[in-house]
């Protein structure tokens, strides 16, 4: 009796591996998770990011079971079908069948909606309201105005607050800061804080980096640490008449040590990324920056660096970020001129 594997030629096998790659079978199957070069497995807990996929969407493996995947062999993982069966329904799939009536998917298997932190309260800041956020920070009202109409600034009470908060079209992550600039109080659960994540974040997640359609259309990504520092990006790019860049923040200390959420590599493939590490005198923040550094020259980015080192403000202490830039002595208005990627 012939098997499937000799009804079905090879030639016809490879012809569908190259119409249906594993990231578009990933999303057809309704699996957990983005397909990068680096991501969590699809098929066990991985906190760790330690799957690949490659080739062009070609090929997968998984570095912890050291398992390789074809898109037969990847749909044969995730529907638990011997390689026969697989083969027969990875072929019909590349040819068009609907996934509906594909004998691999069970209403069981739906995948389960993601929890994103509640935004619903949040609306558009008054002209009132965008120039004192840009009091408090020192900055251009324009570039809170224009984080506004990016889709990355709202306003809302949090924690019973006035409050700015920055978020994306993903709505995946959500950070606010009071407009006062005070520290949200100590609670049963938290401390005080400068800034207070909104629950069902991703924390790992870089914020702007989808912003309002209208502004996907870059030359280059300034990756920065904090949403006092995205602000400062958008002065600076106000104040230098400098378009095409897009601004991302990791908001909160720390987090970048662990990596950029697996989901947002894409976007960051092969576009030229400067990285802003705080001036911090543990160093974590370059280790974090390193950490990007790493995950985004796998996705052939174009990366650099901006450090403070050497810039002053005006009253003579050193500037270790950003939003410190914003009051730079005058002294250092050539090296600022450079700030931008």
């Amino acid at each position: 009796m012939n098997t499937v594997s000799q009804m079905i030629p090879r030639s016809e096998r490879e012809s569908a591996k190259d119409r249906l790659r594993i990231p578009e079978l990933w999303r057809l199957l309704g699996l957990e998770g983005e397909p990068s070069k680096l991501c969590p497995s699809p098929f066990r807990e991985d906190r760790k990011p330690s799957f690949s996929v490659y080739d062009e969407g070609r090929q997968a493996k998984d570095f912890s079971t050291g398992e390789h995947f074809d898109g037969i062999s990847f749909l044969g993982k995730a529907r638990g079908l011997s390689n026969g069966k697989a083969i027969r329904a990875f072929v019909e799939l590349a040819n068009g069948r609907p996934l509906e009536a594909a004998p691999i998917i069970h209403a069981s298997q739906a995948p389960k909606a993601e929890k994103k932190p509640d935004l619903s309260g949040l609306c558009s800041a008054t002209g009132q309201q965008l120039n004192a956020i840009a009091r408090s920070r020192g900055i251009d009202v324009r570039s809170v105005a224009l984080a506004q109409g990016m889709g990355t600034l709202r306003v809302g009470h949090i924690c019973g607050y006035p409050s700015w908060i920055l978020t994306d079209t993903s709505g995946k992550r959500a950070e606010a800061r009071r407009i006062d600039r005070e520290p949200y109080p100590a609670t049963d659960r938290l401390g005080s804080r400068k800034a207070h994540t909104l629950a069902c974040s991703k924390k790992n997640w870089p914020v702007g980096v989808l912003p309002a359609v209208k502004y996907r259309e870059f030359e280059s990504i300034a990756l920065v640490e904090g949403g006092p520092d995205y602000l400062a990006l958008l002065h600076f790019s106000v104040r230098q008449h400098r378009k095409g860049i897009l601004p991302v923040a990791m908001l909160g200390r720390g987090q970048g040590l662990h990596g950029l959420h697996p989901g947002s590599l894409e976007h960051f493939r092969t576009k030229r990324v400067r990285i802003y590490p705080h001036d911090d005198p543990d160093g974590r923040s370059y280790e974090a920056a390193e950490m990007w550094a790493r995950q985004l020259m796998q996705l052939d980015a174009e990366v650099d660096f901006f450090t403070f080192e050497g810039i002053a403000s005006s009253d003579g202490n050193p500037c270790k970020d950003l939003n410190d830039c914003v009051a730079a002595d005058g002294r250092f208005r050539k090296r600022l001129e450079e700030l931008l990627p």
